[in-house]
């Protein structure tokens, strides 16, 4: 890697640099529900398979970012924060 940025320098070749821009981005993310770990007990209990097979095919899922649009610099990192009250 040193080799081939100090051929570069030599040539004067500019790095390429790349920002991304997004528009209506929506970010999805499962419920509280989802997040518990179950027991022993409620694993094995077989009055919990239907429902455990219901949430495996079908998981609450809830929207964290609707209709969101920006840009990110080159350089600039993105971070979001989400709070589940």
């Amino acid at each position: 890697m040193l080799i081939f940025l100090c051929r570069r320098e030599e040539h004067h070749i500019k790095p390429r640099s790349l920002g991304i821009v997004f528009q209506n981005l929506k970010v999805t993310g499962l419920g509280s529900s989802n997040s518990y770990l179950p027991t022993i007990g409620s694993v094995l209990n077989p009055l919990n398979v239907v429902e455990e097979i219901q949430k495996a095919r079908h998981p609450t899922l809830r929207t964290i970012l609707s209709g969101f649009e920006g840009v990110v610099k080159p350089g600039e990192m993105l971070c979001t924060f989400w709070l589940c009250i």
